[in-house]
């Protein structure tokens, strides 16, 4: 027993604010709807002029599968799973540019 009710008091109080910076500073910003509408647009066009093997291992990537995974995936090299979504990069620039 050797705490008193007021030191209690201090550490619950402290653990309330660090609850509350903690839920402040994770609050994500939704974006506006013209915006997610917009990137939604470009990934469209940028995949009606990617081949299928851009195509394919953009979504594999999109999905979170690692450069390594993708190519196995898709029986390529890593190199040319690279090369694959730099070439899609590069045309989606010239299409926004």
């Amino acid at each position: 027993m050797g705490r008193d009710v007021a030191a209690d008091r201090r550490a619950e109080i402290r653990r309330k604010n660090a609850e509350r910076q903690y839920l402040d500073g994770s609050r994500v910003w939704s974006p506006d709807i013209r915006e997610e509408a917009e990137s939604r647009l470009i990934l469209h066009k940028a995949f009606s002029v990617a081949s299928p093997e851009q195509y394919r291992t953009a979504n594999l990537r999109a999905q979170g599968y690692s450069f390594k995974e993708t190519a196995q995936m898709q029986g390529i090299q890593v190199k040319q799973a690279r090369r694959l979504l730099e070439e899609l990069r590069k045309i989606c620039t010239h299409l926004y540019i």
